[in-house]
């Protein structure tokens, strides 16, 4: 070996990592292997469809909720069951019974009479809004569970307030403001 001839090539007989190119020479081409355009351009596109997918979505649960909302109303002294308004058949299955002051607490109460008028057995989620007469001040809110409800069944279930009655009876309104009924098969 002289001292300008580069060492013999690796197994094989071509140079492992190639020599400087000869004078006259382009350099050897580099192979792809990154991310490149294409692929970035690919991931925007999915994103962009989950994203359109998301909002889709957000928008159709939104409007089944609108679909859900009661508007039952009734004052602590009166003790005979609102008026549904809506379209939805769900709304009729719930029924403010009673508006009233929990004697042992002193916080106000509201009994739900809950009859699953579908044909499969189901669980009932509501909301029970306290307001003031009028409904110009909300004054708390409060869950009401059903769970398991076969078709035709009726139970009552109550929502109690967890804060205080404003002034006793008469000084506030119960209503319905949600309503979900699904299925428990």
């Amino acid at each position: 070996m002289t001292d300008q001839q580069p060492p013999p090539p690796p197994y094989g007989g071509q140079p492992q990592y190639g020599g400087p190119p000869q004078y006259g020479q382009q350099p050897p081409a580099r192979k792809g292997g990154g991310c490149g355009k294409a692929a970035l351009i690919g991931l925007a596109v999915i994103g962009a469809l989950v994203l359109v997918l998301v909002v889709i979505i957000v928008a159709a649960i939104v409007g089944d909720d609108d679909e859900d909302t009661a508007t039952d109303t009734t004052t602590a002294e009166e003790a005979e069951p609102p008026q549904s308004e809506g379209e939805a058949d769900e709304l009729d299955d719930a029924t403010i019974t009673e508006c009233s002051v929990d004697a042992s607490t002193d916080w106000m109460l509201a009994r739900v009479e809950v009859t699953n008028n579908s044909s499969e057995r189901s669980d009932y989620l509501m909301d029970v809004v306290f307001e003031s007469p009028g409904g110009g001040e909300q004054l708390a809110t409060a869950p009401v569970v059903v769970d398991n409800l076969e078709p035709d069944q009726t139970t009552t279930a109550e929502a109690l307030s967890a804060t205080e009655s404003p002034g006793g009876e008469g000084s506030f309104e119960c209503r319905i403001t949600e309503l979900d009924r699904m299925s428990a098969e």
